[in-house]
């Protein structure tokens, strides 16, 4: 199986963001925390949204922990999507906070990886409750 993140399973817009992070749910591991909105729907669709707190501040930094965010979600997507009881809709936004200095920030992409592993089985345990 190709593990790829096509376009269609990206969550895009002001709104679809702003609806999910107000209304949404939120679980947390590190620096990284999920919002997610799960709603009944037509079959099993997992939408996506990464973002990274403006207290970091240069946009190249920012970018970089987007693009890590992604790469971590897309080798780890399958345990989601595999998993997603019934036929829910989720919407989830993966946001990585930072405090006032960078230290708090994850430097390596394996402990990235290892948060997203963390919360993608969490939101799984979490889903399969609210599914009950």
């Amino acid at each position: 199986m190709r593990k790829t993140l096509p376009k269609h399973e990206i969550i895009r817009g002001y709104r679809e963001f702003s609806k999910i992070l107000s209304r949404g749910q939120s679980i947390q591991s590190g620096s990284v925390r999920c919002f997610y909105l799960a709603k009944k729907g037509e079959g099993p669709v997992v939408r996506v949204g990464f973002a990274v707190s403006r207290s970091v501040r240069k946009a190249t930094e920012r970018n970089r922990f987007k693009r890590l965010l992604r790469e971590s979600y897309r080798l780890q997507k399958d345990a989601l999507q595999q998993h997603i009881p019934g036929s829910l809709e989720i919407g989830a936004v993966f946001l990585i906070l930072a405090g006032a200095e960078s230290a708090y920030l994850p430097q390596q992409f394996s402990e990235i990886r290892r948060n997203m592993d963390k919360l993608l089985r969490e939101l799984v345990n979490l889903l399969r409750m609210e599914a009950h």
